[in-house]
């Protein structure tokens, strides 16, 4: 059951989800329900319990979980727990207060009085129900994360928010640092003052920001601002190592918010301060994302600008091989436009494509570094007796680990993760901490073709394309906010001009191997081909599945005549795809929204693929 606050006068006003009540009805229904509060993380109803009482949430907000996984928001205006009411049964959910939140409860003997007079009770009561169910995205299994209303900057660890690093950040007047409504806590006193500024502005502002800067000597009031928040970032300043651990006051925001409600934002004087031990800073916090801020340096304090606002662009890359090159050419014109990613992920090939990315390589660069693992480095041509696999994995993990330069993932400037299939748990593995090259190295696990990566634990890790070639709705995990998508066309229907009966054996196998160019011209599927084939084989379906919302997807050309593993074709399809992308955004106007028109590009390459055809 709830925690109850003291029962108080009720209102003139209701709930939206009775605005069609007429004003004697509203008051008849103020009059019978009671008030109560509950703080952020307690718990409204549990999962099981007898469906005793109605709820209108009237300030706040509120997560349905289900099986431990959050599967959908409650905002003000909208009732609580209805369907168990009404039908009479037990929780089938378990709802907790994202932040500090204010309900009206209706018990079941004082509703069944009331609307025998109202009836129109029910009726608002089953249309808000009809509406939210109508919105929900039933595609998605977890929700997934949504703009924050009210957001707070707290100090993390044992010092305070540096005063270089707020001025800077809202010194950018951007359109998304002008929408901010700031209060910063050294304009308060009480915490009693914090809640009624919240209750004066939350509905005219489109989104207030908390700033807890300042008073380390009042905690009471920097918890209650993580308590009033939707998400909360706490700031670490690194230059003190002494002041790292995370103290008394953090650790008590932790315990009492949700996972995905805090991020970490870790600080640097300035962008020539190399990144390091990240991973023992996350060790006792237990956080969502974290972000490396240098102070001095604007495009990272714009990106976490993005993220509290709710509108990080996040970049998603599809495996395929050497036709990776084409994610680069598209890429580099897109860059070339003044266009941004916050945080970047893919499945195989777009793993190590967005790894490198991350570290920072331009896409020549990564190019280049590509055709020296395949091409002058020849990784795979190095075979091996085709017991664990028929590539001698060595070679290939040598230049993995020279071109991840040994970096963690966790010390990546920009928020990373890699996906790979976990056959010993049959399902999706989403990768965001240690080495980077091994992550890309379980992303890129091609059955056959390479031996799987195995973990610390034993768990078993193939190709992610397995099992999620576009791993899009990972990243929508992750935040709210416009995505890009780059995936593949659909490749075309695969026939060879061979038969059955013409597959070499004996001699003529022996002089296919050594002598291919001397064979016959007719061609049967190889093993390296048909491995490479089977990993999309179910991409297309998949894909089709996905619900594209507002994201935007590109799909870059491909090459004629260019298989998978054709690295020396890779400059020519890095070549297409970047034209293809650059007389693309010449037609389309970006000195305004850049989102906006880059999905009119993405509309005008949906158009062009249907019609060739």
């Amino acid at each position: 059951m709830p925690i109850k606050a003291e029962t108080v006068d009720q209102s003139n006003s209701t709930t939206s989800i009775f605005s069609k009540l007429s004003e004697e009805h509203k008051q008849q229904l103020n009059a019978q329900t009671a008030s109560l509060s509950i703080k952020a993380g307690q718990t409204l109803i549990e999962e099981g319990d007898k469906a005793d009482s109605l709820f209108f949430l009237t300030q706040g907000k509120l997560v349905v979980f289900s099986d431990d996984k959050p599967i959908a928001e409650i905002l003000p205006g909208e009732s609580v727990g209805e369907i168990a009411f009404l039908m009479g049964g037990v929780r089938t959910a378990t709802v907790v207060a994202s932040r500090n939140s204010k309900l009206l409860e209706l018990n079941k003997k004082t509703y069944d009085k009331l609307t025998k007079d109202i009836p129109e009770i029910t009726q608002s009561i089953i249309h808000s129900l009809a509406n939210r169910l109508n919105a929900k995205n039933i595609s998605s299994p977890t929700l997934e994360p949504k703009v924050s209303k009210i957001v707070a900057l707290l100090p993390a660890g044992k010092s305070e928010i540096p005063n270089a690093f707020i001025k800077n950040l809202l010194n950018n007047k951007n359109e998304i640092s002008k929408s901010w409504k700031i209060l910063h806590a050294t304009e308060l006193n009480s915490t009693e003052e914090l809640d009624q500024w919240i209750e004066e502005n939350e509905e005219q502002a489109s989104q207030l920001i908390l700033i807890g800067s300042g008073s380390g000597e009042n905690p009471e009031l920097l918890l209650a601002m993580s308590e009033h928040a939707d998400k909360s970032f706490m700031i670490l300043d690194n230059k003190n190592k002494d002041f790292l651990p995370a103290s008394k006051l953090e650790n008590n925001i932790y315990k009492n918010s949700l996972l995905n409600n805090i991020d970490l934002v870790i600080l640097r004087e300035n962008n020539s301060i190399e990144i390091t031990g990240t991973a023992k800073l996350l060790i006792e916090r237990p956080v969502h994302l974290h972000h490396h801020i240098a102070i001095d340096h604007q495009p990272d304090l714009e990106r976490l600008q993005r993220f509290i606002a709710g509108k990080a662009t996040g970049l998603v890359l599809c495996g395929g091989g050497a036709f990776g090159s084409a994610h680069l050419g598209m890429i580099k014109a897109l860059q070339e436009q003044g266009y941004h990613f916050d945080i970047l992920g893919g499945t195989s090939v777009g793993s190590a494509i967005t790894g490198l990315s991350a570290l920072g390589y331009t896409p020549d660069k990564a190019l280049t570094q590509l055709e020296e693992m395949f091409i002058t480095k020849k990784v795979f041509k190095k075979y091996t007796a085709p017991l664990y696999s028929f590539i001698d994995h060595k070679y290939f993990d040598h230049e993995l680990r020279k071109a991840a330069k040994n970096i963690a993932i966790e010390d990546l400037p920009i928020n990373y993760f890699a996906v790979a299939t976990n056959l010993s748990l049959n399902q999706l593995q989403v990768i965001r901490k240690g080495p980077l090259w091994k992550a890309v190295r379980a992303s890129c696990s091609i059955p056959g073709i390479l031996p799987p990566y195995l973990t610390k634990n034993g768990e078993v890790l193939i190709d992610g394309a397995v099992m999620d070639n576009t791993p899009i709705k990972t990243l929508r995990s992750m935040k709210s906010g416009p995505n890009v998508v780059m995936n593949f066309t659909p490749m075309k229907a695969w026939k060879v001009n061979s038969r059955y009966d013409d597959i070499p054996r004996g001699f003529a196998l022996l002089r296919k191997i050594f002598l291919p160019k001397s064979t016959s011209s007719k061609y049967f599927p190889t093993i390296f081909a048909i491995l490479s084939r089977t990993m999309v084989t179910n991409t297309e379906k998949r894909f089709s599945e996905i619900d594209q919302k507002d994201d935007i997807f590109l799909e870059p050309k491909r090459l004629p005549r260019m298989g998978m593993m054709n690295w020396k074709k890779s400059q020519e399809q890095f070549d297409l795809s970047y034209k293809q992308m650059k007389t693309a955004l010449k037609n389309i106007d970006t000195s305004q929204d850049k989102i906006d028109a880059l999905r009119k590009v993405s509309i005008s390459m949906k158009q062009r693929g249907k019609h060739s055809n």
